[in-house]
C-alpha cells in the first residue's frame, strides 16, 4: 500500500473512532449533517460527516476537512462497521478491491 493510501487508511480509522465516541477528545471537531441543519437530505440519511468550508489550501489539509471527505466517501457499509477491527477488515478489502480492477 502506497504511503498516501496508508495516510488515508489512517485517517479514516481516526474518524471511525471520532464518529462513533471511542475518541472524545477530537468528537467536537466533525460534526454529522443531522447536527447541523434540519433538511431532509440525501448527503443527512446516509450519515455523511459535516465539511467545513476553507478558503486556503492549508486549511484543506486540515484534519476537519480532509477526513471529513474521506470519510464521506467510503460506502456506507464500511462507516457502520460494528466496531474497528471489522471497519479495517472491510475498509482494506474495498481499498484492494478497487485497486485491483
Amino acid at each position: 500500500m502506497p504511503v498516501q493510501n496508508r495516510l488515508a487508511f489512517k485517517r479514516c480509522i481516526l474518524m471511525y473512532r471520532t464518529t462513533h465516541g471511542e475518541c472524545p477528545a477530537l468528537s467536537g471537531l466533525c460534526n454529522s449533517i443531522s447536527e447541523v441543519h434540519s433538511y431532509n437530505t440525501t448527503a443527512q440519511a446516509s450519515n455523511n460527516v459535516f465539511i467545513q468550508g476553507a478558503n486556503t489550501d492549508y486549511f484543506k489539509r486540515n484534519f476537519t476537512i480532509h477526513g471529513a471527505k474521506l470519510w464521506n466517501s467510503l460506502p456506507q457499509n464500511i462507516r457502520e462497521s460494528d466496531n474497528v477491527h471489522i471497519f479495517k477488515k472491510r475498509y482494506l478489502h474495498h481499498y484492494f478491491s478497487s485497486t485491483s480492477r
